[in-house]
C-alpha cells in the first residue's frame, strides 16, 4: 500500500482498493477486538465465582500478561506474522495459564483452611504438593500441540501460529505459575499489598475488559437466528395457545364420557281406613343407557382428543413453516439492501468520476448523463429494496408477536 501511494499516480476518479486475504484479515482483526476482551472478563468472572475473593482472583487473572509475553517471543522466534489463528491461540493459551493459576492457589486455600497458618509454609507445602499437576498440564498441553507447531501438510498455515503461541505462552505461564506467583500470594496474604477497595477495582477491571468490546459493536444489533425466530413464534403465537386450550378441552371431556345421570329417591306410606297404617316403602332409581352407548362416546372423545391434538401438531408445524419462510425472506430482503447500499455508493463514485472525466475534456456530456441516470437508478433501486425489506420485517414481527 505505501509502495503503490508513494510511486503510482492515478488519473481522476481512480482509486484503488484492497480485497482478499488482506480484507478477510482486517474484518476478522475487528471479530478480534470483541472476541478477545470477552473472554478476558468471562475467565476473570469465573474465576472470582470459583475463589470467592477478588484479590487471589487478580492473583490468578496475573498469568495471562506473562503467558501473552511467550507466546509473542514464540511467534518472533519463529517469523511468523500475526494472524487470525494466533489470536485464536492465545485465547486458548489464556485458559490454560489461569488454570495452572487455579490448581496452585486452591490447594494454597485448602492448607490454609486445614490449620496452616504459616503463609510461608503453605508455599512450600503448595507448591512441593502441586508441582507434578502442573508441570503435567503444561507437558501434555505442549506436546499435543508440538505435531502442529512443526507440521507442513496442508493447513499448515493456520495449525502453526496457534500451536506456536500456546507453546511458548505455556513456558512462560509456568513459570510464572511456580515461581512468581507464590511471590505475590505471600505479597498479598501478609497485608504487604492490600486493595482498599476491592469490589471497585474488579468493576474497573471488568469495564477496561469490555471497553474495546462494546465500542467495537456499540451499534452493531442482536443477530436473529432462524431457530431463535421459530422459538420465538413457539412461545408468543395466539394461533398456537388457542390449538393447545382445545386440545386440553377436548381431553377433559374425554374423560366425562361414562357420566351418569343422577339417581332418584322416592319414599311412601300406606294408609287403611283413612289411618296411616305405619308401612313405609323406600325406593331408589338409577336410569341407565345400553352399555354399547357409553362405549361409543368414550370412543368419541378419544377421537375428538386425537383430532384436537393433531391439529395442535398441525398449527405448529405451519407455524414454523411460516416463521423459516419469513425468516428467509428478510434475511434475503435485508442482504438485498445491503448489496443495493453498495451498488449505489459505487455509482456515486462512478457518477463522480464522469463528472471530472468531463471536466477534463474526456468524454462527452452524452456519457456524463448516463453516468448519472445510472447513479439515480441506483438510488431507486436501493429505496425499492428497504421498502421490501420494512414489509418483510413487519410480516417476520406479526409471526413473532414483537417488535
Amino acid at each position: 500500500r505505501q509502495t503503490l501511494e508513494t510511486g503510482l499516480d492515478l488519473p481522476p476518479g481512480y482509486n484503488i482498493t484492497y480485497g482478499g486475504q488482506f480484507e478477510n484479515l482486517e474484518r476478522a482483526q475487528d471479530r478480534l477486538l470483541f472476541a478477545v476482551p470477552l473472554a478476558l472478563g468471562l475467565i476473570f468472572i469465573l474465576l472470582y465465582f470459583s475463589l470467592k475473593s477478588v484479590k487471589q482472583a487478580l492473583l490468578v487473572f496475573s498469568a495471562i500478561p506473562l503467558a501473552t509475553i511467550g507466546g509473542v517471543f514464540a511467534l518472533w522466534l519463529r517469523g511468523l506474522p500475526f494472524s487470525i489463528s494466533a489470536g485464536v491461540g492465545f485465547i486458548v493459551l489464556f485458559g490454560i495459564a489461569v488454570l495452572n493459576g487455579i490448581i496452585l492457589i486452591s490447594f494454597f486455600n485448602e492448607l490454609k483452611h486445614a490449620g496452616v497458618s504459616n503463609v510461608n509454609r503453605q508455599i512450600l507445602m503448595g507448591t512441593r504438593q502441586r508441582l507434578r499437576p502442573v508441570l503435567l498440564t503444561a507437558a501434555t498441553d505442549m506436546f499435543g500441540f508440538m505435531p502442529m507447531a512443526v507440521s507442513t501438510a496442508a493447513g499448515a498455515e493456520v495449525q502453526r501460529p496457534l500451536a506456536t503461541v500456546v507453546i511458548g505462552g505455556l513456558i512462560t505461564a509456568t513459570l510464572l505459575t511456580l515461581v512468581v506467583l507464590p511471590i505475590l500470594y505471600s505479597l498479598i496474604e501478609e497485608h504487604r499489598f492490600s486493595f482498599r477497595s476491592s469490589g471497585a477495582v474488579a468493576m474497573f477491571i471488568c469495564i477496561g475488559l469490555s471497553a474495546p468490546a462494546f465500542a467495537q459493536n456499540a451499534d452493531s444489533t442482536l443477530k436473529l437466528t432462524q431457530q431463535d425466530a421459530i422459538e420465538m413464534a413457539l412461545e408468543r403465537s395466539p394461533e398456537l395457545d388457542t390449538a393447545e386450550l382445545e386440545a386440553e378441552r377436548q381431553s377433559v371431556l374425554a374423560k366425562t364420557a361414562f357420566d351418569l345421570p343422577p339417581a332418584q329417591i322416592s319414599y311412601s306410606e300406606e294408609e287403611a281406613g283413612g289411618s296411616s297404617s305405619g308401612v313405609q316403602s323406600f325406593g331408589i332409581r338409577q336410569s341407565l343407557d345400553f352399555p354399547l352407548t357409553y362405549l361409543r362416546e368414550r370412543q368419541a372423545g378419544r377421537a375428538r382428543t386425537e383430532l384436537a391434538g393433531n391439529r395442535l401438531k398441525l398449527t405448529r408445524s405451519e407455524l414454523k413453516q411460516e416463521v423459516s419462510k419469513a425468516w428467509q425472506e428478510w434475511r434475503y430482503r435485508m442482504e438485498a439492501v445491503a448489496l443495493y447500499r453498495e451498488l449505489t455508493e459505487n455509482f456515486e463514485d462512478f457518477e463522480q468520476a464522469a463528472n471530472l472525466r468531463y471536466e477534463l475534456g474526456e468524454i462527452d456530456r452524452l456519457e456524463r448523463l448516463s453516468a448519472r441516470t445510472a447513479y439515480e437508478q441506483a438510488i431507486a433501486n436501493y429505496e425499492a429494496a428497504k421498502d421490501d425489506a420494512a414489509i418483510a420485517e413487519r410480516r417476520l414481527q406479526n409471526l413473532l408477536v414483537t417488535d
